[in-house]
């Protein structure tokens, strides 16, 4: 890329719009650093999880460490299939830590879902029937616990199918949409579901940084109803886009070499001339 004189640039357009660097991913082509439930799997580029035939346990997870941190804006992507109707609960969340205690079944068996210990925090992402809902958990330390919950109900899932999920933060602002695509999801058009909130109270302050991915389901043991399968996910720290303009200012004129067509930059966005 070429910049000349007078606020133009010169280059191709893959140079003209930045995409943003991986976090981290996961393509589940092993099971390598996961910790599972017993009932748990990973193959085919899936990890399954099975809602439980137990009723002595029912729920499963299973979880990766990741360096996650506590960032102000990211960008999350996965894809999703869920096994049987009603889904009652997959679920998919950030947290400060999994092990025992968060949550205890009726006979004592302890999982990673339900609520943040003293210094944690979490943000969990789940499947309730039609609802589509976004929780942030946190227990600051000297403090106390707190939760900020946000669900939609339009557009129940269809079992067996693949969506393609985007959550973004941008700063206390949140989203959550479920895509029928992932060409949708790219172009953030079309989606199918969408949860939108702002975490008024909500602070990242006092708590540990997030630490590592958690997945599985809880729900009506004996019926098949948190079954699911995760696909490809990845994590984009620091960002609220996976593209952006190159930082150049509103009138620039960018010629793009490879196509021969040139734009001007106006009010963050480049528009052809």
């Amino acid at each position: 890329m070429e910049f000349l004189a007078g606020n133009r640039i010169r280059g191709t357009s893959a140079e003209r719009i930045q995409t943003a660097t991986v976090t981290f991913s996961e393509d589940f082509s092993s099971s390598t650093g996961w910790t599972l439930d017993s009932r748990q799997s990973i193959s085919g580029g899936a990890l399954f999880s099975p809602d439980s035939n137990n009723p002595n346990a029912y729920i499963t997870h299973g979880f990766k460490s990741f360096a996650i941190g506590s960032p102000d804006k990211m960008v999350f992507n996965w894809d999703w299939k869920f096994v049987g109707s009603p889904f009652k609960l997959p679920f998919i969340q950030l947290a400060s830590d999994v092990t025992a205690g968060k949550w205890n079944d009726p006979v004592g068996n302890a999982g990673g879902y339900g609520n943040a210990l003293e210094g944690e925090k979490k943000i969990i992402i789940k499947i309730n029937a039609d609802l589509m809902g976004v929780s942030y958990r946190y227990f600051p330390t000297g403090g106390s616990h707190a939760d900020s919950n946000v669900d939609s109900n339009s557009a129940t899932p269809v079992a067996g199918t693949t969506y393609y999920y985007q959550f973004i933060k941008d700063g206390n602002d949140i989203s959550l949409k479920r895509y029928g695509s992932d060409a949708d999801r790219v172009s953030q058009t079309s989606p199918q579901q969408t949860v939108t909130d702002t975490w008024t109270s909500a602070s990242w302050t006092g708590t540990s940084d997030l630490a590592f991915i958690d997945e599985g389901s809880y729900g009506n043991y004996g019926s098949n109803t948190g079954s699911n399968y995760l696909y490809d996910f990845k994590l984009y720290s620091g960002v609220t886009s996976l593209s952006s303009t190159i930082d150049v200012v509103d009138g620039s004129i960018f010629y793009e070499t490879d196509t021969n067509k040139s734009y001007v930059l106006y009010n963050g966005s480049w528009n052809e001339l």
